[in-house]
C-alpha cells in the first residue's frame, strides 16, 4: 500500500442503473442519482467444533448473499414504471430466470453488477419538494443456469 492511501470517494455521476437487457446494454435502462447506499455482503458460517477440539472450529459457506438498499433521486429523462422493474420471464419454479440486471458505480472506476430481485420500490413525491426520491431494496439471485451473477470491477 502507498504511504498515503487514496480514499474511495463517491462518484459525481449517476450511480445506479437498472437494465432490461444484459448488464451494460442500452434500451429501457433506468438511472437514479444515488444519495445513500447500503451494500450488505455476507456468507453463512457454521460451528463444526467437536469433542477433543482445543478451540472453536468454523466453516464458511461457498454461497454469497447480497442485499442492497439504495436511496436517491429519479432522473427526469427516465420513466419510473413499476412494469419495467418487474421481470417475469421465468416460471415460479425457476425464480433465477427472473430479476433485473443492476450496475452500481461506487466510485471512480469501481462498480458492482449482478442480477437482482427488487422486493421493495418506493417513490417519495412532495409537491413542494425539489426532487422525486426513489428507493430500492434488492436481493442478488443466480443466473438462469444457476451460476453466480455478481461481479466487482475494481
Amino acid at each position: 500500500m502507498a504511504a498515503t492511501p487514496t480514499l474511495m470517494r463517491p462518484t459525481s455521476v449517476t450511480g445506479l442503473i437498472l437494465t432490461t437487457g444484459s448488464v451494460g446494454t442500452a434500451g429501457g435502462d433506468f438511472f437514479i442519482k444515488v444519495v445513500t447506499a447500503e451494500l450488505d455482503h455476507r456468507t453463512k458460517i457454521a460451528d463444526v467444533s467437536g469433542d477433543g477440539d482445543s478451540s472453536p472450529n468454523s466453516v464458511v459457506s461457498y454461497w454469497g448473499y447480497v442485499d442492497w438498499m439504495i436511496r436517491g433521486y429519479g432522473i427526469a429523462a427516465n420513466a419510473i414504471a413499476y412494469d419495467s422493474m418487474v421481470v417475469n420471464t421465468g416460471s415460479p419454479k425457476n425464480p433465477t430466470a427472473s430479476g433485473t440486471n443492476v450496475v452500481f458505480n461506487v466510485s471512480s472506476g469501481m462498480s458492482y453488477a449482478g442480477r437482482f430481485l427488487i422486493h421493495n420500490f418506493k417513490l417519495a413525491y412532495d409537491r413542494t419538494g425539489a426532487f422525486v426520491s426513489v428507493s430500492f431494496a434488492l436481493r442478488k439471485i443466480a443466473l438462469a443456469d444457476g451460476k453466480e451473477s455478481y461481479v466487482e470491477t475494481p
